[in-house]
């Protein structure tokens, strides 16, 4: 049982080892030029949430 561990434990140890060697920077995906125009959804709508937020923090100020 104690050399089994030990076994896993040193592959893990040598798997972890290999991932570090081998660290390469992600790379940055394509996207096609014909899309920069077309706004983004996620943004759109945290500007909606942060008007929302900012109209009706100081009505919460006050209830506290």
């Amino acid at each position: 049982m104690k050399e089994n561990m030990r076994r896993i434990h040193d592959m893990q140890k040598s798997a972890q080892q290999t991932d570090e060697e081998t660290k390469q920077p992600v790379k940055a995906l394509w996207k096609l030029s014909k899309f920069d125009s077309v706004p983004s959804r996620v943004k759109e709508q945290l500007q909606v949430v942060y008007f929302a937020f900012q109209q009706y923090a100081p009505l919460y100020k006050k209830w506290k």
